[in-house]
């Protein structure tokens, strides 16, 4: 069985959230039955039939921030009755950590174990070995714009993967390493950062006639909401629903490009817009299901679409490098060929003046001879 329990933030300190909900063994599994919770982000107790069975970070301002590791033990077979059964748990809530518990379940235990490795590599272990691939390729493309610091490219590209893995960085580390308000306050605001290196990426790789202008707007507009969730998680506390200042900024800058991509469209220009337009139908998925509670997955996408558009972005990027190394093999090409009929030209031009020389000695020397016989017979 499984339950939501939908704790939902408060702009108080922590609190006890009690839970309670009950299941009937014979509904279930007669065999061993295992506990599983989606996102566990602060303490945790959990009784069963009123015996402390499991504790979860309940040391008090222990600062852990494992949001994205789902938790799994089994029921211990000697408090489980034969029908009916009740678990209870207490559960801090506090709004510097949003949502504390997510979906429950019991169930028998190699079904429950199966999603538990499901959910774990979905929303854990796949999303962090995405974030350490996108860190990677971001301070490659870094080294090769300072290499090359007119190709604004490879900077706008670069930002974009920096920022976009320093806010996921949330998802994976257990202990902040400083206030734990502060890093989910630095993380949550990151977004409008890695918005303005995306959407300016976007823009200046498609070579937008009004860029300036632009990514002016672009800015100005992140940097506004940037402000504004800012001091609502300083006072109001829930920021959830400010997610979606940061989706219309990616919609309505992402039809400006189509826009005016529309006028000159090219294959490279597509290859751009189609995983903006995925990641904006992946954004739509994972805040309709976080904020507007929508029914989808139970794990979030925005990570799986974030690296595609990175991937496709450095490889349209590495098309356009290709394409310049052709041209430069082209051009040699044509040179030694230039090279070529030049040095035959040479050696053609080098023969006739030796063969005029080879004459010229010729007649001298007839000449020459002329005059001793005249001279002899005189």
């Amino acid at each position: 069985m499984s339950a939501n329990n939908g704790v939902s933030p408060t702009t108080q300190g922590p609190v006890f959230v009690w839970v309670k909900f009950k299941f009937e063994r014979t509904l279930l599994s007669p065999d061993e039955l295992a506990f599983m919770m989606d996102v566990p982000r602060l303490g945790i107790k959990v009784y069963l039939n009123g015996n402390d069975i499991y504790e979860y970070y309940s040391i008090s301002n222990y600062q852990t921030n494992s949001w994205n590791s789902p938790i799994y033990f089994q029921l211990p077979s000697k408090f489980l009755n034969a029908q009916n059964n009740e678990i209870v748990m207490r559960m801090d809530a506090n709004s510097t950590y949003g949502i504390n518990g997510g979906l429950l379940r019991v169930g028998p235990s190699p079904i429950i174990a199966a999603h538990y490795d499901f959910m774990n590599l979905a929303d854990n272990l796949l999303p962090r070995s995405i974030t350490n691939i996108t860190l990677f390729l971001s301070f490659c493309l870094l080294l090769l714009w300072l290499a090359r610091r007119k190709d604004y490219e490879f900077l706008w590209l670069a930002m974009t993967g920096i920022f976009w893995s320093a806010r996921n960085w949330r998802y994976f580390i257990q202990t902040p390493p400083f206030d734990a308000k502060v890093f989910l306050t630095i993380s949550n605001l990151l977004i409008y950062l890695f918005l303005i290196a995306l959407l300016g990426f976007a823009g200046y790789f498609v070579k937008l006639s009004k860029f300036k202008q632009y990514i002016k707007i672009v800015a100005g507009a992140s940097i506004a909401s940037f402000l504004l969730h800012f001091i609502f998680q300083f006072t109001y506390g829930d920021v959830r629903s400010l997610y979606l200042l940061a989706l219309f900024i990616s919609l309505f800058s992402t039809l400006y490009i189509i826009q005016e991509s529309a006028k000159d469209p090219t294959l490279e220009r597509a290859l751009i817009i189609m995983p903006l337009l995925l990641l904006l139908g992946l954004s739509f998925h994972d805040i309709g299901v976080a904020v507007l509670g929508w029914k989808g997955l139970p794990f979030s996408l925005q990570p799986y679409g974030s690296i595609l558009l990175f991937l496709t972005f450095t490889f349209t990027l590495g098309g356009r490098i290709i394409h310049a190394f052709d041209n430069l093999e082209n051009m040699n090409a044509i040179l030694d060929t230039e090279v070529k009929a030049a040095t035959d030209k040479l050696k053609v031009s080098e023969k006739a003046q030796h063969k005029l020389e080879l004459s010229l000695a010729i007649e001298n020397e007839r000449e020459r001879l002329m005059r001793e016989i005249h001279d002899g017979i005189g």
